[in-house]
């Protein structure tokens, strides 16, 4: 009956083993892998109306047929292909040409390419050099939301404070020195606000802000429209995408969405619509929150502190060490725990990364541990009342703890190891082995946050500082607990304060199984 303790770890760590191993994700670590010919096109100072020309070469190093999307972030910049596939091994070339009549100063645009490379999925190529000729308006900075109102009639004041109208919202996405957005907020807007006594809204999301780029693909997949010119309005559940199509029908969906505001009797900020990229920025929204949490109440767990209090207990009291040795031995034992725990999430955040773009293996493991995890919620919560049950004298039994066997190799570890004379380095070894036993105990937090951080956009580009901080949290409590016996409190009252919260910490863990669950399971179905 001992094994059952740790029976969702066994039956988590196998289903994700058998799904690792499919071909199918295989499949997916061999990838597509894109190179550049340039890291960028710098053109020196010409003269206004030059059009300018340049040949990119894209090249697949790695396995399997790269496949790109192509479009650039201004109508003056244009490609002889708008996609294109690449086989292992090969290489194609993509025109471009770069049309500057009507441009002058220093300018900068972007070609996006979107590619099933899992390491760069999409891809900013920069376009800037100076144009010699007339000065223009196009680099004047523009405001991230710019809110128009109908005019205020002759004799009236509008308050301050008064409560704006409700108003329609028009999302843009652009780059900064786009010239036609800035017709486009300065003229157009306000025009067709005045004509349908309308306050409209503009929100700015600028594409060379990767995070806006990722919405901006997210609402195309999302309404079912993709490919689109830039820069490119939303409005009323529509893309227009390029200058174009946004001079012939915006008017025309103005008026539409207008007319569907008025029918559905919308209330205040009715022009925006929910999307799935909405709740995914919302999920997004939650920032380092989750993981912080996460990580701090993974290390409260008894199973994550009882090697340390075990192996100061040993040296003070068994072995009789100096002070100085503790410290340095505890202080090593900290950083083996912290590097051995930061290397599993790492390998654990490139694999999901790599599984994670071939979509039919992702949703079954993104929603087999969404499962999974959700049972380890309940599991959680049964062991908090089964705690309080002992606590009042009642018998019960407690499910998710560290399991004898792996208790007494820790012990063993740290009398093997305790007895050396230099046992001070042997810290560091001693932390990792031991984070490696504790893992089957404390890792059930550990990977569904990793989950979660791998999902999130600003978490991947940032994947190293974020387990960091995940590991830190982690550590904490570790710190706190050799300080605090390193001036002389006693492992008896450190246990005993444990046992007295240990409830507290199960509740606790709970909750953020609960909440991982969910998370994970949301991005399964998004």
């Amino acid at each position: 009956m001992k094994h059952v303790t740790t029976l969702p770890t066994i039956i988590f760590i196998s289903i994700l083993c058998v799904i690792a191993r499919s071909p199918e994700a295989t499949a997916a670590i061999s990838s597509p892998s894109i190179g550049l010919s340039d890291a960028y096109w710098e053109f020196q100072r010409v003269k206004e109306g030059t059009l300018l020309k340049k040949i990119l070469t894209i090249t697949n190093t790695g396995t399997e047929t790269l496949k790109l999307k192509i479009r650039s972030s201004c109508e003056c910049v244009t490609t002889d292909v708008s996609g294109l596939a690449v086989h292992p091994g090969g290489k194609k070339n993509v025109r471009i040409n770069f049309d500057t009549a009507g441009y002058s100063g220093k300018k900068r645009y972007y070609i996006f390419m979107d590619t099933n490379d899992p390491r760069n999925g999409q891809v900013t190529w920069l376009i800037e050099g100076e144009i010699a000729g007339r000065k223009s308006g196009e680099g004047i900075a523009q405001p991230a939301e710019i809110r128009t109102h109908p005019p205020v009639r002759a004799g009236e004041v509008q308050d301050a404070g008064q409560k704006a109208p409700r108003g329609l919202i028009i999302e843009m996405f652009h780059t900064p020195n786009c010239r036609y957005c800035i017709e486009l907020k300065e003229t157009t807007v306000p025009r067709l606000s005045r004509k349908y006594n309308k306050a409209i809204i503009i929100k700015s999301y600028l594409l060379n802000d990767p995070e806006n780029y990722e919405k901006f693909l997210l609402v195309e997949k999302e309404l079912r429209d993709e490919n689109n010119k830039l820069p490119a309005v939303v409005i009323g559940g529509k893309i227009l995408g390029g200058s174009s199509e946004i001079r012939r029908q915006l008017e025309e969906e103005i008026i539409r969405a207008v007319g569907m505001m008025q029918d559905e009797r919308r209330s205040p900020e009715t022009g925006e619509r929910l999307t799935m990229a909405d709740i995914k920025k919302r999920v997004d929204s939650l920032g380092i929150l989750p993981v912080m949490v996460a990580g701090l109440v993974d290390g409260l767990n008894p199973c994550a502190f009882a090697g340390i209090v075990f192996l100061i207990a040993y040296l003070s009291m068994i072995q009789k060490r100096r002070t100085v040795e503790v410290f340095w031995t505890g202080i090593m034992f900290i950083i083996g725990t912290f590097v051995v725990y930061f290397l599993i999430g790492l390998g654990l955040s490139k694999v999901l990364a790599t599984i994670g773009q071939a979509s039919a293996v992702s949703k079954i493991i993104y929603g087999v541990v969404g499962v999974i995890t959700l049972v380890l919620s309940y599991y959680s919560f049964s062991d908090y009342f089964a705690v309080r049950a002992i606590e009042q004298g009642k018998q019960a039994k407690v499910v998710l703890q560290l399991p004898n066997y792996f208790r007494w190799k820790i012990y063993a570890l740290v009398e093997k190891y305790g007895k050396l004379k230099y046992i001070m380095p042997f810290g560091f070894i001693l932390g990792a082995a031991i984070s490696l036993l504790e893992f089957f105990c404390t890792g059930q937090i550990y990977l569904p946050t990793i989950m979660y951080m791998v999902s999130v956009g600003h978490f991947r580009t940032k994947a190293v500082f974020y387990l960091g901080l995940y590991c830190l949290m982690f550590v904490l409590p570790l710190m706190f607990i050799f300080m605090s016996m390193l001036f002389g409190l006693k492992s008896e009252k450190i246990e005993m304060f444990g046992r007295r919260h240990i409830a507290a910490v199960k509740f606790a863990t709970g909750l953020i199984f609960l909440i991982l669950s969910v998370l994970v399971i949301f991005i399964t179905l998004s």
